[in-house]
């Protein structure tokens, strides 16, 4: 936890929240291919991380998708539309595009376990 970004953001979290927080960090000299089994374990609701950490999850995604039968990368395309659709509405206060809630609980809710 050498980053200072992430040092602030998670000692930040920790004086202003006004909620539980736990702060979880990978086992000494893990290695960045590691990530996503931490990940996994921790199952985080928030994650501040530097670039290096986003790109290592982004690649896991890429390669799993990858060696995916076509009819799971369809399905995978359009949830991640979705879910792009949904945050643009939600920033802009509106309601959740049609088939979100659909893709929410087929397909992006397994996504988390």
């Amino acid at each position: 936890m050498s980053h200072i970004t992430a040092q602030m953001a998670d000692f930040s979290r920790l004086l202003v929240s006004d909620r539980p927080t736990m702060l979880t960090f990978p086992p000494a000299g893990a290695h960045p291919d590691e990530l996503v089994q931490t990940l996994q374990i921790a199952r985080p609701t928030e994650l501040v991380a530097v670039p290096r950490m986003y790109e290592k999850i982004e690649d896991s995604i890429k390669h799993l998708v990858r060696n995916s039968s076509s009819s799971f990368q369809s399905l995978f395309a359009i949830a991640r539309a979705k879910g792009r659709e949904n945050t643009k509405a939600q920033q802009s206060g509106d309601l959740s595009p049609f088939g979100f809630n659909f893709i929410r609980v087929f397909v992006l809710n397994k996504i988390r376990r």
